[in-house]
């Protein structure tokens, strides 16, 4: 798909709103289509019920390429706030509390 333009802002406006993977609860990098869009349905390129937010490594297995290799977790960068302790040894798991549940694919 070309970067740039109105999926560029489409894009970002969902990862704004939608700023963790909603399969796997990581920092979300990327913007699934459940329904792939085709050049002449341009209606399900933008329908945000059509979009999930996700991390690169979900969107590659949903897609079925090869997830990029894990980064170091001790940085924090696959992982957003608030997981980041518990993947350190914090004896508590992060709230989930007025998250979505994660949709099966």
């Amino acid at each position: 798909m070309k970067r740039g333009g109105t999926w560029h802002k489409v894009s970002k406006a969902y990862r704004l709103a939608h700023p963790f993977c909603e399969r796997c609860g990581a920092l979300a990098e990327e913007v699934h289509h459940l329904i792939p869009w085709r050049a002449n349905d341009r209606a399900s390129r933008y329908d945000w019920e059509n979009l999930r937010a996700v991390c690169k490594r979900c969107h590659c297995e949903i897609e079925g390429r090869t997830p990029p290799p894990d980064k170091d977790v001790s940085d924090g960068a696959r992982y957003p706030l608030g997981q980041q302790s518990f993947f350190r040894g914090a004896s508590r798991v992060p709230s989930r509390a007025g998250r979505r549940r994660p949709p099966r694919w």
